[in-house]
């Protein structure tokens, strides 16, 4: 069963909020929203905040978490992975689907592309992959927006900014 569920990670100041409904999440972005004076503060509200909408959501930013990673650069790097997906018909491009990082082995990132019909792919890509996008995201403009909402449809927006400064 879904419920929500709060994530704290002191130790990298991180707080992710998997909600659930309208209210609930406008509640918590209030919250969150109160909580901007506390980003030079040491304690759990942090100073990386994210809302999810699923226990799936909230494993895959745990991960990113304790893995050290940026989620915002895996964001736009599961861009790219569930494109080559779809172009190497693996992925239905008219299906919903779901990339989430599950964690690492050895130097590759372990992803996991879920589409509606049930289907299931695992994709093991070089972290090199990743540093290519973090050190993009670094140098772009796009490194100062923050959002609650760290998803596909934010790396769709921003993807076409880093990609516009990059050339």
């Amino acid at each position: 069963l879904s419920h929500p569920c709060l994530y704290l990670d002191p130790i990298h100041r991180a707080c992710v909020y998997s909600v659930q409904g309208d209210q609930m999440r406008q509640g918590v972005e209030s919250l969150f929203e109160s909580l901007e004076d506390d980003d030079g503060i040491d304690g759990p509200s942090g100073s990386m905040r994210r809302i999810v909408f699923s226990r799936e959501e909230l494993a895959d930013k745990v991960a990113a978490l304790s893995t050290g990673l940026d989620d915002r650069a895996l964001e736009l790097l599961k861009l790219g992975i569930a494109g080559q997906a779809m172009l190497d018909n693996k992925v239905d491009p008219q299906c919903e689907y779901m990339v989430l990082f599950k964690g690492t082995d050895l130097d590759n990132l372990v992803f996991e592309i879920d589409d509606e019909t049930g289907a299931s792919l695992i994709a093991s890509i070089p972290r090199s992959a990743y540093e290519l996008y973090a050190r993009r995201l670094r140098n772009s403009t796009a490194s100062n927006m923050q959002s609650f909402y760290v998803n596909r449809e934010w790396a769709e927006t921003v993807v076409d900014i880093v990609d516009k400064e990059a050339r």
